[in-house]
């Protein structure tokens, strides 16, 4: 039943993101790398704003770990993998930090 309930979030988060996203990859990149106090200050608070809401369900990142580490986790992503830049920035997000902090089994 977990399982159902999961595929079935999973699917209307894609949908939604797919369907309207509030910035993408290329956008997140162009802040995390132009240089500006604001737009680093903006692609920062996107990636917290992510974790802050779906941490625990679709990634389980350790108590200690820190906002720059986490952006400089995404930010790492977005300037290497430019093939995924198309994507909605909080797909993003997800799909880096559920790789390195998968939830423990039974978790979710």
């Amino acid at each position: 039943m977990k399982k159902l309930i999961l595929t079935i979030c999973l699917t209307l988060l894609s949908l939604a993101a797919s369907a309207q996203h509030f910035t993408d990859g290329n956008n997140l990149h162009r802040r995390m790398n132009s240089g500006n106090h604001g737009d680093t200050m903006y692609a920062m608070g996107f990636v917290v704003g992510v974790v802050d809401t779906v941490n625990s369900f679709m990634f389980c990142a350790p108590s200690n770990a820190t906002v720059g580490q986490l952006y400089d986790m995404v930010h790492n992503y977005v300037n290497n993998v430019p093939a995924d830049r198309h994507l909605a920035a909080d797909v993003i997000v997800i799909k880096v930090l559920s790789a390195s902090f998968p939830c423990p089994k039974g978790n979710v």
